[in-house]
């Protein structure tokens, strides 16, 4: 078994490639290679990677786009360049939990098309990393459930899956990257919904195996960005055009609609009305904003 652990590059600095790439190169008992994907980032970080990588025996491929593309199809990119049976997509400045991470997703593939496993949140704070209080996803009961019960969480509560904690088989993650690409230009964590609504299996294992830089990307910015709600309004649009016969998308039309109500009051109750989870949910996720940059004592 083949393993790509393909490490995302726009713009980061030195230090977060080389915490990254040295949790990548100490990983243990898997078999893997790595692909470096830069979004032409500002400088060719050809020579630094060059350079780390003569300490450790391990394959490896620096691609740069000739312009910015957006994390999708940087990630395809990143994809048809590997030899690996399954993809582990890595940001920089993200890490593995543990040296035996990587060895663990491996090994919990299975019959599944898609694993994740859970994360530890960090901030970088008077050059330390300390841990937060991050949580991912908020309420992980439905994930060890059916389809219907995770897309339920996935889409109509929006308690999404950190595609830092996801991990695929190659030909899977090719599948749905292309059919996002030109479209969603920045979340390619919208993959695993597409592999469920097409029913595919996605497995959680209940192990922290990442760790999670907070603050460094488009997801975990304090304010939501654009680029992430134009995403998701294309996602809306493949639901609405290529899905509308599935339970949940039904179930999600309907919370779209409620969308267009005026009244905050009354559109607060007709998604309850529709999902009662929902009050939970969204007390949750707004304790969540605030806790990913608290620092755990």
């Amino acid at each position: 078994m083949k393993v790509t652990v393909v490490i995302t590059i726009f713009n980061c600095s030195i230090n977060e490639l080389e915490v990254t790439l040295k949790s990548v190169c100490n990983q243990k008992n898997v078999d893997f290679e790595i692909i470096f994907a830069d979004d032409c980032s500002k400088i060719d970080y050809s020579f630094i990677i060059n350079k780390l990588m003569k300490n450790y025996n391990i394959s490896y491929k620096y691609i740069r786009n000739k312009v910015n593309v957006g994390t999708v199809k940087n990630l395809l990119n990143g994809v048809y360049h590997s030899n690996g049976e399954f993809i582990k997509p890595l940001g920089c400045g993200d890490t593995f939990y543990s040296e035996s991470s990587l060895s663990i997703f491996a090994e919990n593939f299975e019959e599944f098309d898609v694993v994740y496993g859970k994360m530890q949140g960090f901030i970088t704070y008077k050059n330390e990393e300390k841990n937060t209080k991050y949580k991912n996803p908020l309420y992980i009961k439905p994930f060890f459930k059916d389809n219907q019960s995770k897309l339920n969480s996935l889409i109509v509560l929006g308690d999404h899956l950190s595609g830092a904690g996801l991990m695929y088989k190659r030909d899977i993650l090719i599948k749905y990257l292309e059919k996002m690409k030109n479209k969603i230009i920045y979340v390619e964590d919208f993959v695993p919904m597409f592999v469920l609504l097409d029913g595919g299996c996605l497995k959680i294992i209940n192990q922290k195996l990442i760790r999670y830089s907070i603050g460094t990307g488009i997801s975990t910015a304090k304010k939501t960005d654009d680029r992430i709600l134009n995403d998701a309004k294309v996602f809306d649009d493949f639901c609405v055009n290529e899905y509308s016969l599935n339970p949940v998308i039904i179930k999600y039309i309907k919370y779209l609609d409620a969308n267009s109500i005026d009244s905050k009051f009354l559109k607060f109750l007709k998604k309850i009305i529709i999902e009662p989870r929902y009050l939970i949910i969204k007390f949750m996720k707004i304790i969540n904003t605030k806790r990913m940059y608290i620092i755990e004592k």
